[in-house]
């Protein structure tokens, strides 16, 4: 039985999924403050960085790259985006929570 080719939205579909359980396991372990703070920010700077790069894809995408008929394209385009920008919003809310002070917090202290 040949193997379903997996449209480029779908793909997209599937790394924003990941991308999630990325976050998901990353904001628990910061929650039980698992490992250091420097590891978790690391983490974080993954997770953003293939959040955004998720998001360049999803934004060059369009119904023309996909290999069959897709319903409702466009809507399903639409979700994804607000997914990755709610992964952003909280990745970008997490790494201020976790980034080490800057050189003015140190002098005042």
């Amino acid at each position: 039985m040949p193997l379903k080719r997996r449209g480029p939205l779908q793909l997209v579909q599937r790394e924003v999924d990941e991308l999630k359980k990325q976050l998901d396991s990353l904001l628990e372990d910061v929650r039980r403050r698992a490992g250091t703070t420097d590891q978790a920010f690391q983490r974080c700077q993954e997770v953003q960085l293939s959040a955004e790069k998720t998001q360049r894809t999803l934004m060059k995408l369009t119904k023309a790259d996909e290999p069959a008929p897709v319903g409702n394209y466009e809507q399903r385009k639409q979700v994804e985006e607000t997914r990755l920008e709610d992964i952003l919003k909280r990745v970008n809310g997490l790494s201020l929570e976790l980034s080490p002070p800057g050189p003015a917090l140190l002098q005042g202290q």
